[in-house]
């Protein structure tokens, strides 16, 4: 549920919480890794983008997923 200011401004941004989605597996799994790494959010971030590529790419247009795994360290 969005504001409807929000839909007229970032039709984008809507578009993408549409389509976001994680299982608490999936959250679990990334604090384990943060807790086991000793890592930070970012570093975190990093990992999951790397490790669950084909569930973050559904949530966003193919171009922006190029841009995304192109800039991946």
């Amino acid at each position: 549920m969005v504001n409807i200011g929000l839909r007229q401004r970032a039709p984008e941004l809507v578009a993408f919480l549409g389509n976001y989605g994680r299982t608490y597996e999936q959250i679990n799994e990334a604090l384990l890794y943060m807790k086991d790494n000793d890592a930070e959010p970012p570093e975190a971030a990093t990992w999951y983008l790397k490790t669950h590529e084909s569930t973050w790419m559904e949530w966003v247009p193919s171009a922006v997923a190029k841009k995304v795994k192109a800039a991946l360290p």
